[in-house]
């Protein structure tokens, strides 16, 4: 009786937690360049990409992300070309959208700056 009172109540709690999820996913549309330590960051969690670099014209594997309000996040990610590595962020915001399954598309339109560059201009 125990046993199927635990069965029936990890199946609950598999279909709620399966209401709440979504599947993200990154492509990298920078021809000769490679992303690594791809995330998307909001005020309530981070979602990282790929362990291993994404290449050009590849899409990272879906990476599972767990909440029922997810809206607006930030896009950072380290850009190597050459051996040279920088670290990059998105000026706008990426919203992903609760129960949908996200691919950011990385490209030459994507507006970032890097964040090691920017001067304190407090008093």
């Amino acid at each position: 009786m125990k046993r199927r009172l635990l069965s029936l109540l990890l199946i609950a709690l598999g279909v709620a937690a399966s209401g709440c999820s979504n599947r993200l996913r990154f492509k990298n549309m920078l021809p000769g360049a490679t992303l690594e330590n791809v995330r998307w960051t909001s005020p309530e969690l981070i979602a990282y990409g790929p362990s291993d670099p994404l290449a050009p014209g590849a899409v990272s594997t879906s990476s599972l992300v767990a909440g029922s309000s997810l809206g607006s996040g930030t896009l950072s990610f380290d850009l190597v070309v050459n051996g040279t590595r920088v670290s990059l962020v998105g000026n706008d915001s990426v919203s992903v959208n609760s129960g949908e399954d996200t691919v950011v598309t990385i490209g030459a339109d994507l507006h970032v700056h890097n964040p090691l560059l920017e001067s304190d201009t407090s008093p």
